[in-house]
C-alpha cells in the first residue's frame, strides 16, 4: 500500500491536496479520501494531444510559461425564483388533482392551477398533501435560489477559461492547426474595424475557424517556496478565446487589462470551478458581488 502511494505521488502529487468525501449533513466527517484522486487520475495519466514546446533553437514559442488570474467563481440566484416557484407549485397540484380525480376536465384543471386560482386550490388542499407538495417544490426550486451561507446556487462561470489572442494563437499553432485561413480570421477578430460584421461571408468564415472552446486539462507541480511546498494543480476547463470583437460590456474591461502589456498581461483567466485540484489564491470578478 505504501509503496503504491509513493509511486503515484511521483506523478499526481500528495493526495492531500485532492477534494475528500465528506458526510453531507455534517460535512466535519470525512467518508473517503481518495475519490476524487482516483477520478483524476485517467485524465493525468491519459495520453491525449500534447502541445508542440519546441520550435527550433531560438524561438520565442519554446518558452511554455503563461501567467493566469484565478477568479471566484460568480454565484447568484435566478431573478425569476418567484415565478418557478409559483410554475413547480401549479405544476404539484395538477399532478396530485389529476391523481385523484382522473376524470376531471381539462380545463377546469388548467384553471383550477392557474396564477389567479392556486391560492384557493392549496387552501382546500389537506395538510399532509400540502406539506408533501411544499416539501417536492422545495426540492426543485432550490436550484435556482441562494444557498445558507447566502451564495447564490447559479453557477455564472461554470467552469469557464478566458485566454487572450495571443495565448489562443500559440496553442492552435502547438496542436498543429494554424493556416492561412485560420490567419485570416484571426486578423478579422482583432481588427478595430469592424465592418466587417456586415458581410454574411467574412463573418461566417471568422466564426466558424475560430470562435470554438478549446476542450483542456493542465497538470502542474507549483513549488510555494515560503511554506516549502510542492501543490499539484489539476485545471480541467473550455477555454474560450477572448477576442476583440466579441469584448463588449464587462469583457471589454477584461480584454483591456488581459492585453495591457504595462501592467503585465493576462494570458489565461480561469474561474474556480475550472480548478480541480490545487486551488490557488481567488479575486472576485464584481466588487459588489
Amino acid at each position: 500500500m505504501v509503496s503504491i502511494i509513493e509511486v503515484e505521488k511521483a506523478f499526481v502529487g500528495d493526495p492531500a491536496y485532492y477534494k475528500w468525501k465528506r458526510d453531507k449533513k455534517q460535512p466535519w466527517i470525512i467518508v473517503e479520501r481518495s475519490v476524487d484522486k482516483i477520478k483524476r487520475l485517467g485524465s493525468v495519466l491519459s495520453t491525449g494531444d500534447n502541445l508542440r514546446t519546441y520550435w527550433g533553437d531560438g524561438d520565442p514559442r519554446n518558452n511554455s510559461k503563461f501567467t493566469v488570474l484565478h477568479m471566484s467563481d460568480n454565484e447568484v440566484g435566478s431573478i425569476k425564483f418567484d415565478e418557478y416557484k409559483k410554475m413547480f407549485t401549479a405544476a404539484e397540484v395538477m399532478k396530485h388533482i389529476q391523481r385523484t380525480n382522473p376524470n376531471i376536465d381539462q380545463k377546469r384543471l388548467v384553471n383550477m392551477v392557474s396564477k389567479e386560482n392556486i391560492n384557493n386550490t392549496m387552501k382546500t388542499l389537506n395538510a399532509k398533501v400540502k406539506k408533501a407538495i411544499e416539501d417536492s417544490v422545495a426540492r426543485q426550486i432550490a436550484a435556482y435560489g441562494i444557498d445558507e451561507n447566502g451564495r447564490g446556487r447559479i453557477n455564472q462561470a461554470d467552469a469557464a477559461v478566458y485566454i487572450r489572442p495571443a495565448l489562443y494563437k500559440r496553442i492552435v499553432q502547438a496542436v498543429g492547426e494554424w493556416s492561412p485561413e485560420v490567419e485570416r480570421a484571426f486578423d478579422l477578430l482583432e481588427s478595430p474595424d469592424e465592418s466587417w460584421l456586415s458581410d454574411p461571408k467574412l463573418y461566417a468564415q471568422a466564426i466558424e475557424t475560430l470562435i470554438k472552446p478549446l476542450k483542456m486539462v493542465y497538470f502542474g507541480n507549483h513549488e510555494l517556496t515560503k511554506l516549502g511546498l510542492n501543490v499539484p494543480v489539476f485545471d480541467k476547463m473550455a477555454i474560450f478565446p477572448m477576442f476583440r470583437v466579441m469584448a463588449k460590456a464587462d469583457n471589454y474591461h477584461l480584454y483591456n487589462r488581459m492585453n495591457n502589456e504595462e501592467l503585465g498581461a493576462i494570458d489565461m483567466l480561469t474561474f474556480e470551478s475550472a480548478v480541480k485540484v490545487g486551488g490557488r489564491k481567488k479575486f472576485k470578478p464584481y466588487k459588489d458581488a
